[in-house]
Formats: structure tokens, C-alpha cells, sequence
């Protein structure tokens, strides 16, 4: 039973703040769509009121009075597992106390506050709030403000001071002031990190906890104490300066004289490959002589969770390379005529389990703190810099490779022995560039050792002059090509008739350089141990192992992947995913049947999620029950899942979809809401489409991502997030990006440098409005030139060549059937613009502050996108062999004809076709005429074949009829066809009588005289 107390500790304790996501400030409140009843916007939906900690919808009166309330209501849950999950995430402990001591009776009556994560942690390094202030001045004001403070950050970065149970660990300057930072939109803001009290639910892209993170584009700062900043301050000398990773771990020691500066990870000591300019500071005003880099007793452990296959010498190579870079960072003092002796120490592993060595003062050394001083001293003087608890390096002139030795990183079988406890359960494993396994008499041998007819040298014997025998190496070509093949080196030829050097691992082709294969014979030398051999290569170079040379390579043809027409595989770094109208099914790569070339392969696992979206076609009783005056199974009516509602991909998508964000919930009308869907179906088939590789000739076609608000024809709106629909594209498959404003793009001889195969995507961004369409006609519909630079054009067969998507700020100028079959428009709202811009709805730049968790819903909104556009094709969901739903035409062809009119013609046309020019035929010179007069520079610009087209659209732009007494193209007559359309503008044949050609420009009233 969980004590009464503790549920109302959880109650009080518990923000809804921190507990509600998607929240949006308004004022000091905060809003989002009620969960009850859908409502959102101004005066609408959920609105939480932090200083009561409470919430309520003022459209349906939903109301919640703390966080168990809010969990039974939005998800459902029973109350005790509400509670046991709100305890679990906020940590508070809910287990009932011990029965009271009948011998202190009074006992029952106190009531413990349960100490913060913040305090938690300080306490366990044997730290109070005292320890850890900052001193800051103000001309003569001075104030202590705490530097680790309770607090969290909420999903849109802010730092919020006192809410939640995190740790906010704040950052000052040398002079005690706030360091800063520029954040992506320009502003400066204050360098706060924070300490997650629950790291499983903040995980990177690699699927690793996060303890500690730093704001994005932060960089790389010195945490200073204040122990340290006084002495600075007052220029008193160091004569030993340590270099701790964590703050608290500087803050320990500093409280028990050993002076520490603090730095967020270990290989986070320089930025830009320069030291702190405050380091360099502390060291020359304080005078320090020595500079100690401490590392944790874990510091020659291997990674956890290791894998067959897996680089086991990766989490070794980390620490040397940053005991490495720090040395170097070092001697760059030399240059100010700062001479440090430089060492690096790790705490020795003891039977307490000490990591850090705040965790030895904690522990084992808990009353004798100031006896590590001593043992520290001992250490640096001793010969093998051994100590008690800690082992120091000098390595002020300890060349790398003997740093490396430390860590036996030279010596693979010495590396081997050293881990054999964490390696011998492995198949296979990798040290360096070498896959390796325990042989059966328990040696270190390669797990593809060298075989006979692979010895790629042979030891040839001569006599001297004095009759003395001489042996020399030879180099022999054919069984180093059979030593390559064997281990998977080859040639491809492209289709661009290059052939390339390739590594067949399994089913997955990746290309390599020359110098990649030279340098894994050279590994495989050196692993051996013929040093005679690796001479013979160093001093043959390009002789043996050049391009030129490994040009006799055999070139193979694997068989690559294709697509079909309905199904599409996404490939990860440890499994596919084949996608198709019933779904996706997940599949290791044993099941691959043809090979697949490694730029499709994603560097992620991801995990499988519930489908997104689920897809409703409107019948004719769905239209009638709502009063809708749409075409019955022409149009969607959309659900979304809870992973879609938290994908910030797919929450950008859906609000730039949305053309009524002006507008209330109750504004808003159901056919505006239809469109809303039609507007996110065309972007998400759109998405599929592209990220389709197999080429469908019923949908050829280029993505045209333009504004949807209609604008002046110049007026450029832009910032509407186009580009990142593309940006998006390019982390699932092989892209290649080309910026588009230049004038002269398509005289461009070399437009096509860098298309391949491999290519499944080019994206032109920021097309101009005049561009010539017709020009990608063939890259749309057939074969494909490439001209690349310094070498030989080639053509690519129409199921090779790559899908195209552009973005523009305009319309695409272009008239005709062959034109308008070749786009597939998508339109986005103005809901992003430059005043309100994607980060100030999630907080975070996209992709590359993404944790795992978002990548995760993030790519499989993409296969989701996929399943849309095979099951709008499969089931003609829009045309017939048409995949994409097209949006809503209406504001897009104004768009394209307001373009193509052009301003002066629009403005001169709409002040000339009134009540006493509309509804009576004029002849079309004398119409000509007058609009020349409107301006003394038209007749440069518009001709009178352009006058006439103008005119067309004209009447198309504005509901207008042209020549009704004739009848069109299919030999309709006016009055039938608007009684069929009567919407849309009709226009009769030419109008032509003794020669002069005629204009009728008419409205609804027309009468047929």
C-alpha cells in the first residue's frame, strides 16, 4: 500500500509543466489541443496555470487537478500504476516506511522532505550548495548565486529553474559572469548544462543514455570553481593544476586543495583544436608548472555490450586519442613562453569500486581526503608513477606511440590477453582493421589467417661476390590479387564506363580508395610480424599497391537491389525493412538475395512503430452527414497515432499543411479541414514517391515544392520550410544537392557532375521562376547525360536515373498537357515564416539535435510515407496509376497564372475589363492598343501572341469566359458546359471575321447577344 503522504508529495511535488507535452507559452500560462475535445488556438483548448498546478479546457470544462489526475483522464491509467509511474520518472520513492521505533514514539510525527536529484548528487560527493556558489561582482555589489541548482529542460530547450528533478549545472566566466553562447537564431544565451536524473529516457542517435547535455551548438567550455576563480582573481601561484572530467569532480577536489578546472568529456578539452583561452589564462597568471589530465579507473576497460564483428579496441583508442590531443594542446603553450610539465593519471580500481576520484574522497578516503595530496606527490616522483590510489604518466616528451602502449594498443596479442575475460565469448572480433578470434589452443589468430597460394612475397637467394648467399623479397602481384579477392577487394565498372575499387562484405558493396586497400595490407603485414615484408612494401609504394597496379583487380558485376512497383526496402545498419501496401516487415541480411551498395545503408537501428496515420475515404453518407460539398471518394478523412502526434516531422508537415492556422477550431469549416487533410496526404505520398527508387512510366514526374500564399508575381515569400521537406530525403537515401537561383542553370554543361547509379534523388533548391522546365524533360521521363568534370560523359538508362524535386519561391512558368503531367506540386502554407520558424515550435533544430527517440519516429514516418503512396497507387486513391495525391489546385493555379500573366498586364486588366468592357466583342488589335498605351516599355515584354495568351489566362484567373457565342475544342457550346462546370471558365474557338480577329470577355451575365 503506498502511504498517503508520499501521494500527496507526488500531488504537490509534480508540475503539470513537466508532465504535459506540447506545450505552447501564452503569457504565464501555457496551452495545447485539449485531449477531450480537439479544441485548440486562441481562447480555445487545454490551458495550464502553473501557479496552481492545475488545468481545464474552457471549450468542454476538462479539467485536471495534478499530474495522477492527469494520467487517469488523457491515458487512461488506474490510479496506484499512475502513481507508480509518476514515482519511477520524477523519483520519488513510494515504498512504505519501516513500522516507527516504539522507544521514540515521537518519530511518527516527523515528516522528512525527500532530498532533490540536485542535492542527491552533491551529497554524494561529499558536497553542499555552500561548496559549489559563484561569486559575482557588480561594481561594488557582490552576491553568491549557486552553480548546481534543481531544475530540468523542457522539450523546447528551455532551462527551467526549480521545475522537475534534474540538475542544473551552470557555467561563469573567470570574472564570475554567466558564459555565454550563440544559439542558431542569433541569440545569446546562458551556458547551462544539465544533469538528467533519468538518462534511459534521453538517448542519442546511437541508442545510448545521456547523463549530461549540453545545449545544441554550445561548444566546448571550462567549468571554473570558485576556489579557482579566487585564486586567479588575487594572482596566488598553482604550482599543480589537474584537469577533471565532470564539475563536480573539480569542485571535490578544489575543497580538499587539489585545484581542478573541469571539462564536459574527455575529449572536450580543446575547441577548434585550440585550448580555453581561460586555461591559458589560470596558467600564466597563477604560474603553473605542472598540468595533471585525471581519467576514471575505467579508463583501459572496453566498451559494454560488445558484438561479434565489433572494433573492440574503439573505447581504448578514445582515451589515448584524447591523452594524445591534450599533450599536444599542451606544448601549443611553447609558443606563448609557457613552459608546463604535462602528466595524465587514472585512479587506480580498488575493492570499493571507486570510479572517479571524487568517488575515492567520498569513500575510501572519507576523513582522510588531503592524504591523496600526499599520494598524488608520491606518484609523480615515483620512477613507474605509482601510487596508492592513483598512477600518474609524465609524458611531457613521451612519444605517441609509447603513450599508446599504455593501453597495448600496439601489440594486438598483448591487447587480446590483456581483455581476454570480455573477449573470449566472442565468434570473431576486430582489433584495428583485422578481424581476429581465440584460435582452439586459446592463441590470438585472424580469423582469415593467410592462406597457401596467398603469400604475397617471395624470398629470393643470390651469391655476393665474396660467395656469401643474399636474400631479397620479390613482390608477387598474381597471389596478392588472390590474397585481396579472397578477402573481398574487387572492381565494378559504373555506368559511366569508370571502374571503381570496391569491399564486398556479404551482400553489401562499399567503394573504397586505393589508399584503403594499401593500408589493410599493410595492417595485415604488420599483425604477422614480418617487418621485412612491410620494409619491401614502404619502400616499392605505388609500385606494388598504386591505382595503377590494383587496376588488375577482377571487376565483377553484382546484381543490385531493385524495387518493384509496389515495395521499396529501407536499410539499416543491422537489419532492412521491406515495405509494401500491407506494410512493413523487418528482415536481417541474410535474407538479401542480391547485393546492395553501402550509401543506402542508414546508420541507425531502428525500431518498429505502430502505423501513423490511418486512412479514411469519404462515401457519399460521410459527405451528406456532414453537408460537404465535395465529390464523393475523391477526398480523406485522416487519425493519427500517438507516435505521429509526437514526431516532429510529422507535426511540421501537418502545420505546414495547414492554410487556416488564422482561423479558430470553430472558424474553421469542414471543407477547410478536408483540404487540410488533402493538403499533408499530398505531402507525405509526395515524400514516398521520392524515397521510391523504381521508375513508374505512368508517373513520371518532378516534385515541385512551391508557396502555396498567393503573392505579387515577385514577391518572394519563402521560409515556409521547403527545403527541409528535402533535407529530410537525404538522410534515407543517396542525394545530390544543387543550388538553383543562378540564372544560368540549365546552360550549365556540368549540371549533372556527380550523378551516378548510386544517385536516387537530385534536388534543385531555390529555382528561379523563368527557369526552363522543359530542359529536365529527359532526366524526368528518360535516359539521362551526365557530363562530369575530367571525365567522359556517359548515359544513364531511365531506370537508373534519379527522381528530381525542386523547390521555388514562384510559380513554375509553362503551359500545356506535356508540362503540367511532368509536376507534381506541393504546397505549403505560410505557417512558417521568417517571423515563426520550426525551432520556436520544437525547440530544437532538426537532424542535428535530434536524440534517438526522435530519429526513431523519424524514419518510420518515412516508410510510412512509402506505405501511403503503394497503397494510393495500388488502390487509385487519386488518378488511376497515380500514387501522389495532388493537392487542392485552386490557389496554385492562380499562383501559376498570376505568374505568367505578370503584375502590369493583371493590374492594366483589371481596371480595363469593368461592367462597360465585359460582355460585348472588341476587336483584339484595338484591345492591344489601349493596353500598350497603359505603360511606354510593354512592347518589349509583351507581343501580341503573349497579349493574347495573357488574356486566356486572364479569364481562367478570374472566372471570366472567353469568345462564349463559339463553341471550345470539343465542340461544346457555352450553355451546356456551365451547366457541367459551373465554376470553371470556358473558352470558345477563335473568333475571326474579314480578317481582324475578335475578343469577347465575359461574366455571369452574358446573354448570348
Amino acid at each position: 500500500m503506498i502511504p498517503k503522504e508520499k501521494i500527496e508529495a507526488i500531488k504537490k511535488g509534480i508540475k503539470l509543466v513537466d508532465l504535459v507535452p506540447d506545450l505552447q507559452p501564452s503569457g504565464k500560462n501555457f496551452t495545447r489541443q485539449c485531449p477531450s475535445c480537439g479544441k485548440s488556438g486562441k481562447g480555445k483548448g487545454l490551458v495550464v496555470t502553473p501557479a496552481k498546478n492545475i488545468a481545464k479546457c474552457f471549450s468542454c470544462d476538462f479539467f485536471v487537478g495534478d499530474a495522477i489526475d492527469y494520467l487517469m483522464k488523457v491515458d487512461g491509467m488506474d490510479f496506484v500504476p499512475a502513481v507508480e509511474h509518476l514515482a519511477a520518472r520524477f523519483g520519488y520513492d513510494i515504498k512504505e516506511d519501516a513500522p516507527p521505533d516504539r522507544a521514540s514514539p515521537k518519530r511518527k510525527h516527523q515528516l522528512v522532505a525527500r532530498a532533490s536529484f540536485c542535492e542527491t548528487q552533491l551529497a554524494g560527493s561529499g558536497l553542499t550548495s555552500e561548496d559549489v556558489e559563484v561569486l559575482v561582482r557588480d561594481g561594488a555589489k557582490e552576491t553568491r548565486h549557486p552553480a548546481f541548482v534543481r531544475g530540468t529542460r523542457d522539450q523546447y530547450g528551455r532551462v527551467l529553474e526549480g521545475a522537475g528533478d534534474d540538475m542544473l549545472i551552470f557555467y561563469h566566466d573567470l570574472a564570475g559572469n554567466p558564459v555565454k553562447y550563440k544559439d542558431k537564431s542569433g541569440k545569446f544565451l546562458d551556458l547551462v548544462r544539465v544533469r538528467w536524473s533519468n538518462p534511459e529516457l534521453h538517448k542519442d542517435k546511437e541508442g545510448r543514455p545521456i547523463k549530461y547535455q549540453s545545449p545544441a551548438g554550445s561548444g566546448s567550455h571550462l567549468y571554473i570553481p570558485e576556489r579557482v576563480r579566487e585564486l586567479y582573481r588575487h594572482k596566488r601561484p598553482i604550482q599543480r593544476l589537474f584537469i577533471q572530467e565532470g564539475e563536480k569532480k573539480a569542485e571535490k577536489c578544489c575543497k580538499h586543495g587539489i585545484i581542478s578546472v573541469g571539462i564536459m568529456g574527455i575529449q572536450n578539452l580543446g575547441y577548434n583544436n585550440q585550448l580555453p583561452v581561460e586555461l591559458q589564462l589560470i596558467i600564466q597568471e597563477c604560474d603553473v608548472k605542472e598540468v595533471v589530465f585525471m581519467l576514471d579507473s575505467d579508463w583501459n576497460h572496453l566498451s559494454e555490450n560488445l558484438k561479434v564483428a565489433d572494433q573492440v579496441d574503439r573505447r581504448p583508442l578514445s582515451f589515448f586519442y584524447a591523452v594524445k590531443n591534450y599533450k599536444e594542446y599542451m606544448r601549443t603553450l611553447v609558443n606563448l613562453n609557457i613552459s608546463v610539465e604535462i602528466y595524465f593519471g587514472h585512479v587506480i580500481e580498488n575493492d570499493k569500486r571507486d570510479k572517479g576520484i571524487d568517488d575515492l574522497l567520498v569513500n575510501t578516503l572519507k576523513g582522510s581526503e588531503y592524504g591523496l595530496r600526499e599520494d598524488i606527490d608520491r606518484a609523480i616522483h615515483d620512477k613507474k608513477g605509482g601510487g596508492a590510489w592513483v598512477h600518474i604518466y609524465k609524458i611531457t616528451q613521451m612519444p605517441d606511440n609509447k603513450i599508446a602502449d599504455l593501453w597495448l594498443l600496439n601489440d594486438a596479442e598483448q591487447f587480446a590477453e590483456r581483455h581476454r575475460h570480455r573477449l573470449a565469448h566472442l565468434k570473431e572480433f576486430r582489433i584495428g582493421k583485422l578481424l581476429r578470434r581465440f584460435g582452439d589452443d586459446g592463441t590470438l589468430v585472424l580469423a582469415q589467417p593467410l592462406l597457401e597460394g596467398e603469400e604475397f612475397w617471395e624470398v629470393l637467394s643470390s651469391m655476393t661476390r665474396d660467395g656469401n648467399e643474399k636474400n631479397t623479397l620479390s613482390f608477387n602481384y598474381y597471389k596478392a590479387w588472390q590474397f585481396l579477392q579472397h578477402r573481398g577487394y574487387f572492381q565494378v565498372r559504373m555506368k559511366s564506363g569508370i571502374e571503381e575499387f570496391v569491399h564486398v562484405d556479404g551482400k553489401i558493396i562499399t567503394k573504397v580508395r586505393y589508399i584503403d586497400i594499401r593500408n589493410y595490407v599493410t595492417s595485415f603485414v604488420k599483425e604477422i610480424k614480418r617487418i621485412d615484408v612491410l620494409n619491401m612494401l614502404y619502400r616499392g609504394g605505388p609500385q606494388y599497391l598504386g591505382p595503377e597496379k590494383l587496376s588488375h583487380l577482377e571487376t565483377i558485376s553484382p546484381v543490385i537491389e531493385r524495387s518493384t512497383k509496389l515495395s521499396q526496402r529501407l536499410y539499416f545498419k543491422d537489419k532492412f525493412w521491406d515495405i509494401s501496401p500491407e506494410g512493413i516487415e523487418e528482415k536481417p541480411y541474410t535474407q538479401l538475395a542480391q547485393h546492395v551498395w553501402g550509401d543506402k545503408i542508414i546508420d541507425f537501428s531502428p525500431k518498429l512503430l505502430p502505423e501513423f496515420v490511418d486512412v479514411e475515404i469519404l462515401r457519399e453518407e460521410h459527405i451528406q452527414k456532414l453537408n460537404l460539398k465535395i465529390a464523393p471518394d475523391k477526398e480523406f478523412s485522416l487519425e493519427y497515432s500517438n507516435d505521429a502526434e509526437n514526431c516532429a516531422f510529422f507535426k511540421f508537415l501537418y502545420n505546414a499543411s495547414n492554410f487556416v492556422w488564422r482561423k479558430s477550431a470553430e472558424e474553421t469549416t469542414n471543407e477547410e479541414k478536408i483540404e487540410w487533410c488533402r493538403h499533408l496526404m499530398n505531402k507525405l505520398t509526395s515524400i514516398g514517391y521520392l524515397l521510391h527508387d523504381y521508375k513508374n512510366e505512368s508517373e513520371l514526374k518532378a516534385v515541385v515544392i512551391m508557396d502555396g500564399k498567393i503573392s505579387e508575381v515577385g514577391a518572394s515569400n519563402g521560409r515556409s520550410g521547403k527545403s527541409l521537406m528535402m533535407k529530410a530525403i537525404e538522410y534515407v537515401i543517396p542525394q545530390l544537392y544543387i543550388p538553383a537561383k543562378n540564372k544560368k542553370l540549365t546552360e550549365d554543361q556540368f549540371i549533372w557532375d556527380g550523378v551516378t547509379e548510386k544517385i536516387k534523388n537530385i534536388f534543385l533548391d531555390d529555382v528561379r521562376a523563368n527557369v526552363d522546365f522543359e530542359f529536365f524533360f529527359p532526366l524526368i521521363t528518360g535516359k539521362l547525360k551526365v557530363n562530369p568534370k575530367g571525365a567522359p560523359p556517359f548515359t544513364l538508362e531511365p531506370e537508373d536515373t534519379p527522381k528530381l524535386a525542386l523547390t521555388t519561391n514562384h510559380a513554375i512558368n509553362g503551359d500545356g498537357s506535356s508540362f503540367k503531367d511532368r509536376m507534381a506540386l506541393v504546397s505549403f502554407s505560410d505557417f512558417y515564416n521568417e517571423k515563426h520558424k520550426p525551432i520556436h515550435d520544437f525547440g530544437r533544430n532538426f537532424f542535428s539535435e535530434w536524440d534517438d527517440q526522435e530519429w526513431n519516429r523519424f524514419y518510420n514516418l518515412m516508410a510510412n510515407c512509402l506505405i501511403l503512396y503503394f497503397r494510393s497507387l495500388k488502390n487509385a486513391w487519386g488518378k488511376t496509376n497515380q500514387g501522389i495525391i495532388d493537392p487542392p489546385m485552386d490557389s496554385l493555379e492562380k499562383r501559376r497564372l498570376r505568374q505568367a500573366m505578370g503584375e502590369i498586364f493583371l493590374t492594366w486588366a483589371d481596371a480595363f475589363f469593368t461592367r462597360e468592357n465585359l460582355n460585348f466583342r472588341q476587336p483584339r488589335q484595338a484591345m492591344y492598343d489601349k493596353f500598350v498605351e497603359f505603360d511606354v516599355n510593354i512592347r518589349k515584354y509583351y507581343n501580341s501572341t503573349k497579349f493574347g495568351k495573357c488574356i486566356r489566362h486572364y479569364c481562367e484567373y478570374s472566372g471570366y469566359h472567353l469568345n462564349p457565342q463559339k463553341a471550345n475544342e470539343e465542340n461544346v457550346m457555352f450553355l451546356d458546359f456551365v451547366k457541367e462546370y459551373p465554376d470553371r471558365s470556358f473558352f470558345g474557338s477563335m473568333d475571326k471575321s474579314g480578317g481582324i480577329e475578335y475578343f469577347t470577355i465575359a461574366d455571369k451575365h452574358w446573354t448570348g447577344r
